[in-house]
């Protein structure tokens, strides 16, 4: 039967009663219930040339707010373990304080260490938190429900990005294109050497 699934539960036996003491770690859902229910949404990364977003899909099903910090995290996280050659720019987060994003009219990302990074570096993280915070997908009316105008804060304070104004977008990055954007054939190549 294609829609049978097996499973393995750990039993013991208590007050001669059969109870399940061990479940598989994982949420068990049918695949209406998950396309009606979930959103796949891209968290952009860097590839190794640092030129090209790169887009790693994530499920959930947050919205509005939650959806932003949700993507936040996911960018702090960094890429899935098969993407572990993507570049991340989120710089690693200090123990004290809270990484935090305000959805509003310009939607605030406060992150630390945020001063510390090279111009280009600070760059190219408004860039990633620009496309992975307006690639958000559409709500249950169609209506896209993304972000426009991002300000970078570092502990509160607006952090200027190099060549940009106070504000950014998406739109200030044409040199920063995702994987999606580029003209021509895309490769996608895993565990080989190239010889010339």
């Amino acid at each position: 039967n294609a829609d049978e699934v097996r499973f393995t539960f750990g039993m013991s036996r208590a007050e001669n009663q059969w109870r399940i003491d061990q479940l598989p770690n994982g949420l068990i859902i049918t695949q209406a219930d998950f396309t009606s229910s979930y959103s796949q949404v891209p968290v952009y990364f860097f590839d190794s040339t640092e030129q090209v977003l790169v887009p790693d899909m994530r499920y959930t099903a947050t919205t509005g707010q939650s959806l932003a910090t949700f993507l936040l995290g996911q960018l702090i996280a960094g890429p899935r373990g098969e993407l572990a050659a993507m570049v991340n720019e989120v710089p690693d987060q200090p123990v004290t304080g809270n990484p935090t994003v305000t959805v509003g009219e310009v939607t605030d990302v406060d992150l630390g260490s945020v001063r510390e990074l090279p111009g280009v570096a600070q760059a190219r993280l408004a860039a990633q938190l620009a496309y992975t915070l307006s690639s958000r997908p559409t709500d249950k009316v169609g209506q896209r429900t993304g972000i426009g105008e991002l300000r970078l804060m570092e502990a509160g304070t607006p952090v200027l990005v190099p060549g940009r104004d106070v504000t950014f977008a998406v739109g200030d990055f044409p040199d920063y294109l995702p994987a999606s954007q580029l003209n021509g054939d895309m490769l996608f190549l895993r565990g080989c050497v190239i010889y010339s």
